[in-house]
């Protein structure tokens, strides 16, 4: 078990905005014998900055010591102020959909990923339509699309567990046909698995697009999750979300923005944007991310005047793991390796609830798909949100 020095508080802000970062402490190298890696300084607090998510407080987390890829410490933390603790926490949801009982559409399956069209009718991101106003092809704001797999054996009666998983930039409109990366695989009985598409984007490229304060797969999510519930029955208290790289980084946004509804998350790769919405409580996480200098997502945290910063409109994913240790709670930056991985650290004083696992993967920006049964395993075991 490692100790880890938690980082100063930075300045409070009257808006939850994001502030800028502190200037990060040296990077601690795990060694390859498993031996501790050196500790970098502790980073100052950083002072709350430009407005990102109105509603929440600031915090800065400096000088956080983590597991390196192959010590038993590691990288130093930069203290990162203003990070976004908040909004209102709305409570999990309970009970069954109104999908429950109801016969699935017909053609859905339980070997094939099957195509649902949906309309987006909640007011969209006006930023977004601005940088993007046509979409061309198939698909556009508000005409989107996912992609659905039913559990072996389907019973409409039954609740089940919902997951939704996002696949890497690259691929067409209809990108969730590829399963999302699902965490499990066909023929399994306990989760209704879902794959979610994003559009082709000029300023966001082939990509889900994330990075604005009221980003338009916030709406696109909460239509997809409307559409899922009133057709099939779904456990409201166990929704999930998962992804690799691009859908990483829609997880995090959506495991920030949508907390009361969402129960857990994993991601491979990623990171949260500065320009984010408001989070709106705690979430159980499994985060991995990997830790070889050719990640070009990479962990940080980075200095905020970098290019890969000013890229990436974010300070890495060490950052985002922060942020979620404080809306959890989490009352210490003490670690322990985890029964689920090896390669993965559980911090332990952590609400049981809200558990935290940090997993930095040898390699560059590859799926985690080592961890995928573990992630499988870690939502299975959670206890009731409270």
């Amino acid at each position: 078990m490692s100790t880890l020095p938690a980082g100063s508080a930075g300045q409070s802000s009257s808006a939850g905005s994001a502030g800028a970062s502190s200037t990060p402490g040296a990077v601690g190298r795990g060694m390859t014998d498993g031996s501790s890696g050196a500790s970098g300084a502790i980073g100052t607090a950083g002072n709350a900055g430009a407005d990102v998510g109105a509603g929440g407080m600031s915090t800065g987390s400096g000088g956080m010591t983590t597991a390196g890829a192959g010590g038993a410490a590691g990288a130093s933390m930069a203290g990162s102020g203003g990070m976004s603790g908040g909004g209102t926490i709305t409570p999990p949801p309970k009970g069954n959909s109104m999908g429950c009982t109801k016969a699935p559409p017909a053609g859905d399956s339980a070997t094939a990923w099957v195509e649902h069209d949906i309309m987006v009718t909640e007011p969209l991101s006006q930023d977004a339509i601005k940088a993007d106003p046509a979409k061309g092809g198939t698909y556009d704001w508000t005409h989107r699309n996912y992609f659905l797999r039913l559990p072996k054996n389907y019973d409409p009666s039954k609740p089940y567990r919902l997951e939704i998983g996002g696949s890497g930039c690259g691929g067409s409109d209809t990108v969730g046909a590829e399963g999302g990366y699902a965490i499990q695989d066909a023929g399994e009985t306990n989760a209704v698995q879902v794959a979610l598409s994003y559009l082709a984007s000029a300023s966001e490229g082939a990509c889900f697009a994330d990075d604005f304060v009221d980003p338009p797969d916030l709406e696109y999510f909460d239509a997809v999750l409307a559409d899922l519930e009133t057709n099939f029955c779904i456990d409201k208290a166990n929704v999930y979300m998962h992804g690799y790289s691009s859908g990483a980084w829609e997880t995090y946004m959506l495991g920030c923005a949508r907390a009361g509804i969402i129960r857990g998350i994993f991601t491979s790769q990623g990171g949260e944007r500065l320009k984010r919405p408001a989070c709106t409580g705690p979430i159980a996480a499994l985060l991995s991310a990997g830790a070889d200098a050719s990640n070009d997502n990479p962990i940080g945290p980075l200095d905020p005047s970098s290019a890969t910063a000013k890229s990436l409109d974010s300070l890495g994913s060490a950052v985002a793991r922060d942020d979620i240790l404080m809306r959890n709670g989490c009352t210490s930056t003490l670690t322990k390796t985890w029964s689920g991985a090896s390669v993965c650290q559980q911090y332990v004083d952590c609400p049981a609830a809200y558990p935290v696992i940090w997993c930095p993967i040898n390699g560059g920006h590859d799926y985690a798909s080592s961890l995928a049964a573990a992630a499988e395993m870690l939502f299975q075991g959670l206890p009731a949100a409270p």
